[in-house]
């Protein structure tokens, strides 16, 4: 009875604590209060060049009987690893936690380094296993943090602060700061609850890029896909509400099945998803989820991307729906890039395969591009969701779909709306490609589809869905819904230039002056050598045509003899002037006279130079 002391340790450059020989006690650094004992733990500190804790060493200041856990607080200036090995037995890491059985809250744990690494199984935890709630994670890295499960020893590597299985208690979330961000092969960064409690919220912010991969993760004996990301969840059998998850940054990957999920599974609310960044990209499986299976709604997903939203592959994609047996809505999805592509299978979806309603969603971008893509708000038995698109231009290829269908067979539901405005685009698609928009019902009405757009090319309304690319807002058994086209009227002439009626004057360049060699002419003869059409107005400027005799053999006129008288002269030579002179006129006379005063012209002569 009685509270644990605290660890101080400063040390100007390096701190190891390894376990690698470990004869059943762990290495590390210890305030805990035991299991038995009644009182609170005082906490470690560290503060230090660089850290290493690894092979099963621990940082802890839990509580495993009753009274409060302490903080690990660490600085490091440089760099800190938490390394498991692959031990089986024990995580390497830092921890502040109510263990099983115990009462107390947890402290927390807080590290400001250069880089972190927490690999191979070792953990950054301040979770609940009993009765408290769990502490926060803080982690502030000035370069990078890295997150990687590849020798997973059975407990992901990873940053928790969590509401474990049979605990009561709310966590208090993870707050991560850095410039770049891995998280891969398993790993998460989770603030969720399992037992009785709030999830926490998870905030990253990383000026560069952070990635999650879930790519080779060790998963029961074999190499496969697992979910790395990041979790604010109420899993199944729990009982709270989910956090959410706060993301900023340069660029996003989430891929190979990694996972960011504000979800919830039992009774309390899905959390929400928000991402600021330039660029976000999402492959091969990754998924942003807010999905509920219980009785409440699930949550939103807000996107703020500058430039590019990609996302390709089966399974992958943005959703925001409910699951078969639920009673909650759909949450909404909301996004604003420069350019997005959905192709390989991909969606946006906020489908409900419950009882409740679909969500919205709203995108605004200048190109959305569907190749084998979807953009979903359907609904299985209730009102389908509604979808709003504010685009520059729409291009729909290999069976894509953008849909508010509801209902199914043995269910109702109406049609949602469709609204595409695109008043300076197109909205294009191939006739042969099966690409549909559609707002159709099965036994209720069918929905809304109004297209505002300059164009629409190779996909048209019709009565019912065909093999084609269609535009239906049917009913199979209920009313039809209404189709709405507004492509303005247009004008072959817009866009043309009128060329002017009134000829230019040619411009001439001056020329050199070179009297001994390369004497040049430029003559302006007007149009050229067709003549002019008989119905156009008489110019001063147009040339004049001579008449041109007819050949006889095509004129039945008898013509008169034409009689010609050769002469012969011999031509005069020519003699070259040097000289002019004004007469009374004012005309400019040339002489050939030496003794004429010759007139000399204001001018001075550009003189050429052969090469």
């Amino acid at each position: 009875k009685g509270d644990a002391g605290s660890v101080n340790i400063t040390a100007r450059d390096t701190i190891k604590f390894d376990g690698e020989a470990n004869n059943g006690s762990d290495s590390g650094a210890y305030s805990r209060v035991n299991s038995g004992a009644e009182g609170k733990a005082g906490g470690v500190s560290m503060n230090t060049g660089s850290l290493e804790v690894i092979n099963g060493a621990v940082l802890s200041a839990s509580t495993f009987g009753k009274g409060d856990a302490g903080s690990v607080n660490i600085t490091a200036r440089d760099a800190i690893k938490f390394d498991g090995e692959g031990k089986d037995k024990f995580n390497s890491g830092a921890f502040s936690e109510v263990k099983s059985g115990a009462q107390g809250n947890a402290g927390g744990v807080s590290i400001t380094t250069g880089s972190l690494a927490v690999i191979n199984g070792a953990q950054v935890s301040a979770s609940t296993f009993g009765k408290g709630d769990a502490g926060s994670v803080n982690i502030t890295a000035r370069d990078t943090i890295k997150f990687d499960g590849e020798a997973n020893n059975g407990s992901d590597s990873g940053a928790y602060s969590e509401v474990k299985h049979g605990a009561e208690g709310n966590a208090k979330g993870v707050l991560i700061t850095t410039g770049s961000l891995e998280v891969t092969n398993g790993a998460q960064v989770s603030a969720s609850t399992l037992g009785k409690g709030d999830a926490g919220i998870v905030r990253i912010t990383a000026t560069d890029a952070i990635k999650f991969d879930g790519e080779g993760a060790y998963d029961g004996g074999t190499y496969s896909p697992v979910n790395s990301g990041v979790y604010s969840r109420v899993i199944s059998g729990a009982q709270g509400n989910a956090g959410g998850i706060l993301i900023i940054t340069g660029s996003l990957a989430v891929t190979n099945g990694a996972r960011l999920d504000a979800s919830t599974f039992e009774k309390g609310d899905a959390g929400s998803v928000s991402i600021t960044a330039n660029t976000f990209e999402a492959s091969n499986g990754g998924q942003v989820s807010t999905i509920t299976s219980g009785e409440s709604d699930a949550g939103n997903i807000t996107f703020h991307v500058k430039d590019n939203i990609t996302l390709s592959g089966s399974k992958t994609g943005l959703f925001a729906s409910t699951s078969e047996g639920s009673i909650g809505n759909g949450g909404s999805i909301i996004i604003d890039p420069r350019i997005i592509t959905i192709r390989d299978g991909a969606a946006i979806a906020v489908d409900s395969q419950g009882e409740g309603i679909g969500g919205d969603i709203q995108l605004t971008a200048d190109f959305l591009t569907l190749e084998r893509g979807t953009i979903s708000a359907a609904t299985r038995s209730n009102t389908g969701g509604n979808i709003t698109l504010n685009l520059q231009e729409l291009l729909l290829r290999d069976r894509s779909q953008i849909t508010t269908n509801a209902g199914v067979d043995q269910f109702g539901g109406n049609g949602g709306n469709i609204k595409i405005t695109a008043p300076n685009g197109f909205i294009l698609a191939v006739p042969s490609e099966n690409s549909d928009i559609t707002a159709n019902a099965f036994t209720g009405s069918g929905g809304r589809v109004d297209i505002q757009a300059t164009g629409i090319y190779g996909i048209e309304f019709r009565e019912s869905p065909t093999p084609l690319s269609d535009i239906t807002a049917s009913s199979e058994f209920g009313t039809q819904g209404t189709v709405e086209l507004n492509t303005p009227d247009t004008d072959l002439d817009s866009g043309l230039v009128q060329l002017p009626t009134i000829p230019v004057d040619t411009q001439v360049a001056q020329g050199c002056y070179s009297p001994d060699y390369a004497q040049n002419r430029f003559v302006i003869t007007g149009r050229g050598g067709l003549p002019p059409n008989p119905q156009d107005i008489l110019t001063p400027d147009a040339p004049q045509i001579d008449w041109v005799s007819v050949k006889p053999t095509h004129n039945n006129r008898s013509i008169p003899p034409v009689t010609s008288k050769p002469t012969t002269s011999t031509p005069k030579r020519i003699i070259e002037a040097t000289g002019a002179t004004l007469n009374a006129k004012g005309q400019i006379v040339l002489s050939a006279n030496s003794s004429a005063a010759p007139y000399t012209f204001r001018h001075n002569p550009i003189q050429c130079h052969g090469r």
